[in-house]
């Protein structure tokens, strides 16, 4: 990928016409209009954009994050794309209630995706043990989780 001189990207900035959040005496009742804070008025409104990158179909993909990583996931599968990160197994765990059980793999954080990483790929830095809380004889906690799995006996 090519580095953008400042030259090119304020070129970008200033042919964007949704590039500016707010301008003084623009009226916010026109949300037809090219600010930010004039289309956020809308009940829907499309992003104004122009994806310079193509993703390959024959690609394969994996996103690991929070709610977002798990939208991306879902239309790039109803896309027909390759998604590594996309696990049916999640779907026979029960739900604690809120959102669905491949929730459980959000992460919300850069320190906490690191984790994932190290102790996925690392061997000298194994998931600690130490970090599964006992709440009582049969029932243990993952901290590291999030909660929208069924706690199990």
């Amino acid at each position: 990928m090519t580095p953008l001189s400042f030259a090119a990207a304020r070129n970008n900035h200033h042919q964007n016409p949704a590039s500016t959040w707010y301008a003084p005496g623009k009226d916010p009742a026109d949300v037809a209009g090219p600010y930010a804070f004039q289309r956020l008025g809308n009940d829907f409104f499309l992003p104004r954009c122009v994806p310079r990158f193509n993703l390959p179909a024959d690609g394969a993909y994996f996103m690991i994050g929070s709610c977002f990583a798990r939208g991306l996931e879902s239309v790039l599968a109803n896309n027909h794309y390759n998604v590594k990160s996309l696990s049916k197994e999640f779907e026979r765990f029960e739900s604690a209630g809120v959102g669905s059980p491949l929730g459980s793999t959000n992460r919300y954080n850069t320190g906490s995706i690191l984790n994932e990483f190290r102790w996925a790929l690392d061997p000298t830095q194994p998931f600690p043990e130490e970090a599964i809380l006992d709440i009582d004889d049969q029932l243990s906690f993952d901290p590291h989780m999030n909660p929208t799995l069924k706690l199990a006996r």
